[in-house]
């Protein structure tokens, strides 16, 4: 719905804001293959009706996150760049029809990221991409946001303060009371 549109708007406005503030911190290494796949995501999500509803997918995704989460090394199996690939292309899928995406991404990037900076600045950095495709792959579809860019550039200010205030408390946080909170968050959001 035009809510969950918004709200589109303003996690891209948050993730583009937390990649500027962070990039010296971004895995390069996950972007090519995650925009690869997430291209690919946005391209058959735009296009595709999905059968099951809505509530079985947020099941179906909850349940993946918590395994992922709770087992991290089912998130480093393979190799990294044909795993971001797939992580790409199935947040971006997904992210049509469902908006908790970036829960399905943190726990890859966690396996992944060796520091928790590198962890909010990839993750910043994926979903900054995962919600450009979005965005374009709707207005392919034929939806306008232009009458709501007043609202959406204030709640992406309001969300651009809110990654400043959470970089100062990262940079404060230590690396294994970050990880706890991360599995704890996920959890919650599963």
């Amino acid at each position: 719905g035009l809510g969950d549109v918004y709200k589109r708007q303003v996690q891209l406005g948050s993730g583009l804001t937390r990649a500027m503030l962070m990039w010296r911190w971004i895995m390069r290494g996950t972007i090519l293959p995650f925009l690869v796949g997430a291209t690919l995501g946005a391209l058959l999500g735009a296009r595709t009706f999905v059968a099951l509803p809505q509530a079985m997918l947020m099941g179906i995704l909850g349940g993946f996150i918590l395994v992922v989460t709770w087992l991290p090394n089912l998130g480093r199996l393979g190799a990294e760049r044909g795993r971001f690939a797939v992580v790409g292309f199935a947040a971006t899928f997904l992210g049509v029809f469902v908006s908790a995406t970036g829960t399905l991404v943190a726990p890859f990037v966690a396996s992944a990221a060796p520091d928790r900076r590198n962890h909010a600045a990839t993750l910043g950095a994926l979903m900054t991409l995962v919600h450009i495709l979005k965005l374009i792959a709707f207005t392919a579809i034929g939806f306008s946001v232009w009458d709501y860019v007043p609202l959406i550039i204030a709640m992406v200010a309001t969300g651009s303060l809110g990654n400043w205030l959470g970089e100062v408390a990262l940079a404060r946080t230590s690396e294994k009371r970050f990880r706890i909170i991360l599995q704890i968050g996920l959890t919650i959001l599963a």
